[in-house]
């Protein structure tokens, strides 16, 4: 079954009748994502012992982006997660932009500077750089969860599990 998320309510995008710039959760996106590396696929890391409280945004490219990550913040608040810009984050979520080589090179280090100053943390990468070029963005973190465009539904999903919102898919008050 599809995984049970918040992503049609977080990621409204109709902005016009024909559904143009909408997220859709397709087949592909309410299975695990084709970019995941092996080494993210133990019970333990699905299932932390303990809720994230302390996690990072860091964001690159178009008002898509910024719109997509102003959700993920909301959605990380509402489970009582501390936003951080210190080193100390637990989950850290890296959204990337590829519209120009320089966006890509700058998608690259943010991955690897997310890597570096929290090393213990969950770093989990989406946007149009990893569509392009998943495998540079997965050496440059062999350990990020690598979510394309069409797993934003996942994406929302494995946070929600992360932050321990409750399973009846609504937004604490």
């Amino acid at each position: 079954p599809a995984p049970r998320c918040l992503s049609r309510r977080l990621f409204a995008h109709n902005s016009t009748a024909d559904g143009i710039g909408r997220i859709r959760a397709s087949k592909a996106s309410r299975q695990r994502s084709r970019y995941d590396p092996p080494v993210n696929d133990s019970a333990a890391d699905r299932r932390p012992a303990t809720p994230v409280r302390r996690a990072t945004i860091a964001n690159l490219g178009c008002k898509v982006n910024q719109s997509e990550m102003e959700a993920v913040a909301r959605l990380l608040r509402a489970g009582g997660v501390e936003l951080v810009d210190d080193g100390s984050a637990e989950l850290v979520v890296v959204n990337t932009c590829t519209v120009t080589s320089m966006a890509d090179r700058k998608s690259r280090q943010l991955v690897r500077r997310a890597r570096r100053a929290n090393p213990q943390a969950r770093v989990f990468v989406t946007g149009c750089s990893v569509v392009v070029d998943p495998e540079s963005l997965g050496a440059a973190d062999p350990q990020a969860r690598l979510f394309d465009n069409e797993s934003k539904a996942l994406l929302l999903a494995e946070i929600e599990k992360l932050v321990g919102l409750p399973d009846d898919g609504e937004l604490p008050t």
